[in-house]
């Protein structure tokens, strides 16, 4: 799905990591387009993800600057309720998930968004993927 034919979509931060480290892949530009056309959203989550990856002064300017200029999408109790509900049922399957992911995807299904991520444990949840598939194993998630 392309995003001229989508809504606001939240950048997981697998994304956001391919972005900044690659800047001309599938995704980097997937992540670029839904910047331009302010169909990029941030949460808390994600922003401390790519905060405590952060090597230098410089990029941390970076980002803040960027992640200024993006909607940001506050988590309220009922997310986080609801998150652990989720894991709880997960869990009793066999399967375990970052609470870091479990927030994104149940913000995003709270509020009716996509999230654009290469990480595998969304497929987990009840959220609409976009972007363009990468296969399980490739450069995702396993970055952080």
């Amino acid at each position: 799905m392309k995003p001229e034919s989508m809504a606001n979509v939240i950048i997981d931060t697998s994304a956001w990591i391919r972005f900044f480290r690659y800047g001309s892949d599938e995704v980097s530009q997937f992540v670029a387009e839904l910047v331009r056309k302010d169909q990029a959203m941030v949460t808390g989550v994600v922003l401390t993800e790519l905060l405590q990856g952060i090597k230098t002064d410089k990029e941390r300017q970076h980002l803040s600057a960027l992640f200024l200029s993006l909607p940001f999408i506050e988590t309220v109790r009922e997310d986080w309720q609801s998150a652990g509900e989720d894991l709880q049922a997960l869990r009793r399957r066999g399967i375990t998930v970052p609470v870091t992911d479990a927030i994104i995807a149940t913000v995003a299904h709270r509020r009716g968004l996509s999230v654009l991520t290469t990480d595998p444990h969304f497929k987990s949840f009840k959220v609409n993927r976009v972007g363009p598939e990468i296969p399980e194993g490739s450069s995702s998630a396993t970055d952080r």
